[in-house]
């Protein structure tokens, strides 16, 4: 009989709904003690995860369905190769087609395409 394990990772959430209030370091003053809080969760989560997931960022559902609408029409362009300028690593700005990057040279390219600006 053979036994697996799962490994999970507990990635750290960022509530950033402090400062989107009309209080502390938003409008010049000090910080609020919530805004103080966050940001030492922020400097614990880089210091021991390396990336956090954010909540409460100010993005409503419409404008999110706004972005994924115009990154759709942007993807879905069947002249981008010629309107879009390539992707460079000197500048890190253009369009990668799918599968022109690769992080790690040994492995096969990156499964995605991006506009970087």
């Amino acid at each position: 009989m053979t036994s697996s394990t799962k490994e999970t990772c507990d990635i750290p959430s960022i509530n950033l709904k402090p400062f989107f209030r009309e209080e502390g370091v938003v409008i010049g003053q000090a910080p609020t003690q919530d805004q103080l809080d966050v940001a030492a969760t922020i400097h614990k989560a880089c210091q021991e995860h390396g990336f956090v997931h954010v909540t409460h960022f100010g993005l409503t559902k419409e404008m999110g369905d706004r972005l994924f609408a115009a990154s759709k029409e942007l993807f879905d362009c069947p002249t981008k190769l010629q309107d879009y300028s390539p992707w460079h690593p000197s500048h890190n700005t253009g369009y990668s087609p799918f599968r022109n990057e690769a992080l790690n040279t040994n492995r096969p390219p990156d499964l995605k395409e991006a506009f970087n600006v």
